[in-house]
């Protein structure tokens, strides 16, 4: 336990660290294409896979030595039975059947040992998964109080509270991994009422500024306002009551089309899920799919 336990922990970061790497190679494939990064990425995939198939070797062959070790330790207590028992017998103080009785006794014991040390492993392995699952789970979304999740508070819906609906006031940010700056006193505002548009290159930031404003990313200095309201104040299900984020890659959760369309919502009707699907022109391609 004391050796399996962390290598199945470091196994499992690798694992998580490999899948980022897998997931930047995928989502960012026409950027590394362009700047001509094929071979850089490549090598930082095999050198982080590499790193993960000897922890997994590693962790295999301590497991391996799991079931012969024990075996080793049974017939070891088996010979010494039968070396300590056939003492006794020579010498009148135990008889031939409870010798061999003592040693079905102890096979029967240590089988089931055995069966124990398996599950010792799987729960090795189990608590160290468990553990990666707590740290995600206890994980606080960035800035996120501890006011009450009611996202139907009136007063975070009244628009004329504030003359500008989002207030971006002298905002410094930068990337976790990020040692620079990204954005330096980034000042704005955006009215209520109006369609507004963030127009930049590749890389410059536009997604971020949506990100800031779920919280998902924190801010170095300034504040973000929301119909007068620094966002800090408010509680996550406040946040995605108010903000609708499209994400300019889509992706699907496992289940069905209408827990996709209801994110876990279930105040919306049947007639509101199809005009939505109208309205992203999807009513052909589900209409087309069994039952509908």
């Amino acid at each position: 336990m004391s050796k399996s336990v962390p290598l199945h922990r470091s196994t499992l970061v690798r694992q998580d660290e490999l899948s980022s790497i897998m997931q930047e190679n995928l989502e960012g494939m026409r950027v590394i294409r362009a700047f001509d990064r094929q071979q850089l990425r490549s090598e930082k995939f095999f050198a982080t896979n590499s790193r993960l198939t000897s922890l997994i070797e590693r962790a295999g062959k301590l497991t391996a030595w799991l079931n012969p070790m024990t075996l080793l330790l049974l017939n070891i207590a088996i010979l010494a039975v039968l070396g300590f028992g056939g003492w006794r017998i020579d010498n009148d103080r135990m008889s031939q059947g409870q010798l061999i009785a003592l040693i079905n006794y102890l096979t029967q014991i240590l089988q089931a040992l055995i069966v124990v040390a398996n599950l010792v492993m799987l729960y090795a392995r189990s608590w160290s998964a468990a553990g990666r699952v707590e740290e995600i789970l206890a994980a606080n979304t960035t800035g996120k109080s501890d006011l009450s999740d009611s996202a139907s508070d009136p007063s975070y819906r009244n628009l004329d509270v504030e003359p500008a609906g989002i207030v971006f006031d002298q905002v410094d940010f930068s990337y976790p991994s990020s040692s620079g700056l990204l954005f330096q006193g980034l000042s704005f505002s955006l009215r209520p009422g109006t369609v507004n548009g963030l127009i930049g290159p590749a890389g410059s930031g536009k997604s971020t500024i949506a990100k800031i404003l779920l919280r998902i990313y924190g801010i170095q200095q300034g504040s973000v306002s929301l119909n007068g309201f620094d966002l800090s104040s408010m509680s996550e299900s406040q946040l995605t009551g108010l903000i609708g984020y499209v994400p300019q890659n889509p992706a699907l959760l496992t289940g069905t089309i209408e827990e996709n369309l209801r994110l876990g919502r279930s105040e919306y009707s049947e007639e509101q899920l199809w005009h939505a699907l109208r309205l992203a022109q999807a009513e052909d391609f589900v209409l087309a799919k069994e039952d509908g």
